[in-house]
């Protein structure tokens, strides 16, 4: 199921510039994998440090932090969309369970990214305002 999101993320995701391509598609991966694996409820703390190493590396090339989380949410959704798509259950409460679950899944993987883009030693924060201010 990885791959076939990763590609259809990578396909429907505005281009950037290599490197920051290859990091939007690493991100992506590890994020759909930490999702899937929450939800099949595996321990997921190992892939949570790779994703915090990873992240700080994606600061320090200068990675757009705005287009790392944006990538982010699209895994979380589409993995909860699968998810959530093959139960028969379409009442109230099956529905704030399955946004519960999305939103504590997007949650972490967020503020993971995020303190890791705090604590890299270069202004991530700069490069984060440089993408918004070419949109």
């Amino acid at each position: 199921m990885p791959g076939q999101l990763v590609a259809t993320l990578i396909d429907s995701t505005e281009a950037l510039p290599p490197p920051h391509a290859e990091t939007v598609g690493a991100a992506v991966t590890t994020c759909i994998a930490i999702a899937d694996g929450m939800l099949d409820g595996r321990n997921v703390t190992s892939v949570l440090r790779d994703l915090s190493v990873a992240a700080a590396q994606w600061a320090r090339a200068g990675t757009p932090l705005d287009a790392v989380l944006r990538e982010v949410h699209e895994g979380v959704r589409l993995v909860v969309g699968l998810t959530f798509a093959h139960t028969p259950s379409r009442d109230r409460e099956t529905l704030i369970d399955g946004f519960r679950v999305a939103m504590t899944i997007a949650d972490l993987l967020c503020a993971t990214v995020t303190q890791s883009y705090s604590a890299a030693p270069c202004d991530a924060s700069t490069s984060s305002q440089d993408s918004i201010r070419r949109r």
